[in-house]
């Protein structure tokens, strides 16, 4: 082969796709959240400067349904407002704790389901489901069955932390479980150290987990933000091109078939091009896409 000739070979042998659909949606999902958690902050900073205020004016000791009288809740919480602290760190506890709970269901847990969903429609024919107790564990394992490498342990792990300190908060455990506390044992030490400098206050090897500090929970989203990233691009280099292209071919056209001549077929070929490279970061030989516009969605 002449240089060229072989530059371009080699290159058509390397394609393969760099992301997923899944990742901005999930991704977006994760700002939502993380927009909501900085209002949040916005008006607890707001709300403690009224709180200063009303003390540096000698009235810390007005009851809130007096220092706020226009608030009809206020009366439902009969402290003064030199009492607040003790209510505001228990609201502070079980808000961050949502936070967090909240983004490892709709990314993580989320994320996963819609993952296998995508491997199984890409790689159907390698595609083996292995159902196991969590997410995670499933994700993992139907990887390994379906012919696929897996992402790095320390992911796997980290969803697990995630996910148990999120148990561990929704059903009011009095006490770590055992399997918790094992990962702790066992796995924190490494984990902190794989995810050193990216964590400032998580400690994988704490025991300390049914509080949820501000900059905890601000390392923990983020966590799960890079997780997802992390997956998506590992999970993009498992699926089969040929796959991909079924399935981005047969949502644009199966359910809108037509006749086939070379004007169509340009044009199926430049959509289906289109949305590969947006959505999958992938650009393919064209003879493969153009045999998909070809056979998919068309009639005689």
């Amino acid at each position: 082969m002449r240089g060229r000739t072989l530059f371009a070979y080699l290159f058509q042998q390397t394609e393969f796709m760099q992301k997923t659909p899944l990742k901005a949606k999930y991704l977006r999902a994760s700002a939502a959240l993380n927009d909501q958690l900085c209002y949040f902050l916005f008006a607890r900073s707001q709300l403690r400067t009224t709180f200063d205020n009303f003390k540096i004016s000698d009235a810390g000791h007005l009851f809130l349904k007096s220092a706020f009288a226009k608030n009809r809740y206020a009366p439902k919480i009969n402290i003064r407002i030199d009492q607040v602290q003790p209510f505001e760190s228990e609201h502070e506890r079980v808000t961050f704790g949502a936070y967090v709970s909240t983004s490892y269901e709709t990314t993580a847990a989320g994320y996963i389901s819609a993952a296998l969903d995508l491997l199984k429609n890409t790689n159907s024919a390698s595609f083996v489901l292995k159902q196991k107790k969590t997410p995670e564990d499933t994700y993992w394992n139907t990887l390994s069955a379906s012919g696929c490498t897996n992402p790095a342990l320390e992911l796997r792990l980290t969803l697990s932390y995630i996910r148990q300190r999120r148990n561990h908060f929704i059903h009011l455990a009095p006490s770590l479980t055992q399997t918790l506390t094992n990962l702790i044992q066992h796995q924190g030490s490494a984990l902190n150290a794989y995810w050193r400098p990216t964590i400032r206050e998580l400690d994988f090897t704490s025991t300390t987990v049914t509080h949820f500090s501000e900059r905890e929970s601000i390392d923990l989203l983020m966590l799960l933000r890079i997780i997802i990233q992390r997956l998506d691009g590992h999970l993009a280099s498992q699926l089969t091109p040929a796959g991909v292209i079924e399935l981005v071919t047969s949502q644009l056209f199966a359910s809108r078939p037509s006749r086939i001549n070379a004007d169509i077929r340009s044009n199926r070929v430049r959509k289906i091009s289109s949305v590969l490279k947006r959505d999958f970061g992938y650009k393919g030989p064209l003879s493969d896409i153009e045999n998909a516009a070809q056979r998919i969605g068309t009639r005689v």
